[in-house]
């Protein structure tokens, strides 16, 4: 065993060496994959479609950047055919590479309904952070490789705090086609100048990837913004069923407890968690199930349905947005069926092509699963969706989601609470949301 032999070596035992090439290759690789993880978790995508995604994106990889190495170097690879497969000539074009992910990409998204440039606006800069990370191996190889290093340091201080952060006009996309067009100068110049050995000389792969980039960004620019698909928690957001919940709990505390203790603090608590929470949380030695049960039939008779009305400006809202051509739904921790009770009550049940009873996904707010799953059954993805509710929780959802929240403030108790869970837009009135939706944004939690 010899350690570090030679510049490029660490360590050699017999015939075997390991390189600091392969080693900064393999961490940029773990590096790369954790970033591109954070950046689908983000996006409210689990780590399945994060896993399936990498797959795809590394065959993609691979055959792209091999694709593009033996075309530019047909005139050995046309004398003995079965060198292209021959992988341990090191021959990958960086570009290729870049391509590659991005033809991988298109064809997960289409299958999966989910928005390509989205998807690899999270995944090219990981992935050029990954090659970034493997070049400096390359140092002890090739006196000039430093430059290049450098370069792609460059590259990625411009994405990250440059083009990454949310400003006016920013789309999606912008990242990937930036990424590309940067990627493509960096290895222009490395085969201009002949600063990598390991590199093809010809320009016609980084001069695809300058075009791509720059044809993605046009093109990006010169395309509308897609409506986004608007759902609503309904308690509180779109009916005003505070008095009419105060009194489900006052029936319960007269019958299960006092109703000197149903205090002004416990009102204002009852509207912070899920219903079973609060049974439970409220009444420990009673059955929850049978106390849900009771405020269910108590809702349904005819001493609560008087005390219900819609919050101001939801019907010609509701309306105005339908006209307009938005699929509208509903994502509550009601029953579906006491929802369409209470739509049908107050003439608002025609807006919506769906309604997502807590009984139709797993688990309720701030887990992301009601939004997610009524997406599916709309068959669309939830990377252009704007999610209204009132509560703290609607919120933290929304953002699980990476979906556009709209805290919408119908007390003046709940506001610094709601604005501190980071929603991406307040609203005072509900008739506020058209203007709000009118804006030139992406429609996920941030904001591209």
């Amino acid at each position: 065993m010899s350690f570090f032999p030679d510049p490029s070596t660490i360590v050699s035992i017999g015939g075997v060496s390991l390189k600091w090439s392969l080693l900064t290759t393999v961490l940029g690789c773990i590096l790369g994959f954790l970033m591109i993880s954070r950046n689908f978790r983000k996006n409210g995508y689990k780590q399945t479609t994060t896993d399936d995604l990498l797959i795809l994106s590394g065959a993609g990889c691979i055959i792209g950047g091999r694709a593009v190495w033996v075309v530019e170097n047909w005139h050995s690879y046309s004398l003995y055919a079965w060198g292209i497969l021959e992988f341990s000539d090191g021959g990958f074009d960086y570009a290729g590479i870049l391509l590659g992910i991005l033809v991988a990409v298109g064809c997960y998204t289409f299958t999966h309904r989910m928005s390509y440039r989205r998807t690899c606006d999270a995944i090219l800069p990981g992935a050029i952070t990954a090659i970034a990370f493997s070049r400096i191996g390359k140092i002890p190889e090739a006196e000039n490789m430093w430059m290049i290093v450098a370069m792609d340091a460059v590259v990625l201080l411009i994405l990250y705090f440059g083009v990454r952060p949310f400003h006016e006009g920013k789309r999606r996309g912008d990242m990937t086609s930036v990424a590309l067009m940067l990627a493509g100068i960096v290895q222009l110049i490395s085969c201009t100048f002949h600063l990598d050995p390991s590199t093809n000389s010809s320009v016609i792969a980084p001069s695809l990837a300058m075009l791509s980039g720059l044809g993605m960004y046009l093109a990006t620019h010169s395309l509308p913004i897609v409506k986004p698909v608007v759902l609503f928690d309904f308690d509180g957001t779109l009916m005003d069923s505070e008095y009419l919940v105060i009194n489900g709990f006052a029936y319960l505390f007269k019958k299960h407890r006092t109703l000197e203790e149903f205090t002004r603090e416990i009102q204002r608590e009852v509207f912070l968690h899920p219903l079973r929470e609060e049974l439970a949380r409220l009444f420990p030695e009673e059955n929850t199930e049978v106390l849900a049960r009771e405020y269910r039939n108590y809702m349904k008779g005819i001493q609560g349905r008087h005390l219900v009305e819609t919050l101001p400006h939801v019907r010609e809202t509701l309306k105005q947005l339908k006209d307009s051509g938005y699929v509208l739904g509903i994502v509550t921790g009601r029953y579906t069926d006491s929802c369409m009770m209470w739509l049908e009550d107050l003439l608002i049940d025609q807006y919506f092509d769906i309604v997502a009873g807590t009984e139709t996904y797993r688990h309720t707010k701030p887990s992301p699963d009601g939004i997610l799953h009524t997406c599916e059954m709309l068959k669309v993805g939830h990377d252009s969706v704007v999610y209204v509710g009132d509560g703290v929780k609607d919120v933290q959802a929304g953002r699980n989601a990476g979906v556009y929240t709209v805290a919408f403030v119908t007390n003046e108790d709940k506001r610094n609470a709601l604005e501190k869970a980071s929603p991406n837009a307040v609203m005072n009135s509900f008739d506020e949301l058209p203007e709000i939706l009118s804006k030139q944004n992406a429609w996920s939690a941030d904001l591209y």
